[in-house]
């Protein structure tokens, strides 16, 4: 009777990585991969071989002899993108000298990562037999923010950019955002690459919005 690998039945449908942990390889062990997923195989860390969507493959015939009694992590991955996730920071304080304004100012907005190399992300999530969209967003989130908040700072502090302009700044500060991130190391240190962000919106605090009104006004 062949040990058969497969994707748990009551995975969750949030759940981008699950690992089998170590595995030791006979000659009646198969595996079977959902159209959905792909599978890497692990030695010592080291991808030795992948695994396309199939059902109930002999790893020794298939893969060779030489797996025989080998311990071996069997990856599964998402192959379909990832969901977009969201991101947002706010009360970052802007002090423009020229416009003799001061307030608080935030962002918000989605974007899509994908999995650039599948042992560096797993080596970030020792211990975690299945690593989800929350647990990679946890991750990454932190990582926008300090990349965003010096974006949004540079475009309002000592600018003759006023607060009632920011509207008229969100595509620029979104590529400028975008292209601060796309060679961020710590994205790269977690196997992790970014495609895609957008910014929905730049948020200024509204008590602050209505000290610069009352002071244009009086």
């Amino acid at each position: 009777m062949e040990k058969l690998i497969a994707l748990k039945k009551e995975i969750g449908n949030d759940v981008v990585v699950w690992s089998t942990g170590a595995v030791k390889i006979d000659k009646n062990t198969a595996i079977s991969v959902p159209i959905n997923y792909r599978v890497v195989a692990l030695i010592d860390g080291k991808i030795a071989f992948r695994v396309d969507p199939c059902s109930e493959v002999n790893i020794i015939k298939e893969f060779g002899k030489e797996l025989l009694k080998k311990q071996i992590e069997f990856i599964y991955v998402l192959s379909s993108a990832i969901p977009m996730m969201s991101w947002g920071f706010g009360n970052i304080n802007v002090n423009n000298d020229r416009l003799k304004e001061a307030y608080r100012v935030g962002a918000n907005g989605k974007y899509s990562i994908e999995i650039v190399d599948i042992p560096k992300l797993i080596k970030n999530f020792a211990g975690k037999a299945e690593i989800t969209i929350d647990d990679i967003r946890e991750k990454t989130v932190t990582i926008i923010k300090a990349n965003g908040t010096q974006v949004v700072s540079k475009y309002f502090a000592n600018t003759t950019t006023s607060v009632f302009e920011i509207d008229s700044k969100i595509g620029e500060i979104r590529v400028d955002i975008k292209e601060a991130l796309v060679d961020e190391l710590l994205f790269k240190n977690f196997g992790l690459k970014m495609t895609d962000l957008i910014v929905e919106g730049i948020h200024v605090n509204e008590d602050d919005l209505q000290v610069i009104r009352d002071r244009l006004n009086g």
